[in-house]
């Protein structure tokens, strides 16, 4: 018997969540999601059970924080990066991805190996290859939906007091089990 609807959203920020959080680790549309918690109704039995399974699977089980599991030694690349650098910095620190800030401080991207696959040449800016297949959570979301949300995208960006402190990969996140 799944809960009463209304509760929804308290479930969801009890855990840290946000709408777009919670939308892309389920694959539901956000605005399914904001309907949902405004009392709007739901046609689909199947989406409110997803919600609310996710929702009740993150309670239980690991107590740890994202922060707990992070990387912080971030190595950040920047969008005039050459190719051949990047895959320089990925292949000597053993990384997979590497987040890029533009000149202002603001996280513009990531690259990976994936995405470096597809380089002519080295002589290319990593701009040309930069993905969005990343979120940044606030440090206290529980790992536990980290590992939910590695599942659909390559990072998790860790935002502590306003900065981006940390890294999860999948790889991360597997070495803290």
């Amino acid at each position: 018997m799944l809960p009463n609807l209304s509760e929804l959203k308290e479930m969801r920020n009890e855990l840290g969540l946000s709408t777009q959080q919670l939308s892309r680790a389920l694959n539901i549309p956000e605005r399914t999601i904001l309907m949902i918690e405004g009392g709007k109704t739901c046609r689909s039995y199947v989406t409110i059970k997803k919600i609310f399974d996710f929702l009740e699977a993150s309670k239980a089980g690991d107590r740890r924080t994202v922060r707990e599991i992070a990387n912080t030694g971030i190595v950040w690349g920047n969008p005039t990066m050459k190719v051949k650098e990047a895959m320089g910095v990925l292949l000597e620190r053993g990384f997979s991805q590497l987040p890029v800030k533009d000149k202002f401080g603001r996280v513009v991207g990531i690259v990976g190996e994936k995405k470096l696959l597809d380089a002519k040449n080295g002589g290319e800016p990593i701009m040309d290859f930069l993905s969005d297949d990343f979120i940044i959570v606030d440090g206290q979301m529980p790992a536990r939906i980290a590992r939910d949300l590695l599942k659909h995208l390559s990072v998790i960006l860790v935002n502590d007091r306003g900065s981006v402190s940390g890294i999860v990969t999948r790889s991360d996140y597997l070495k803290s089990l």
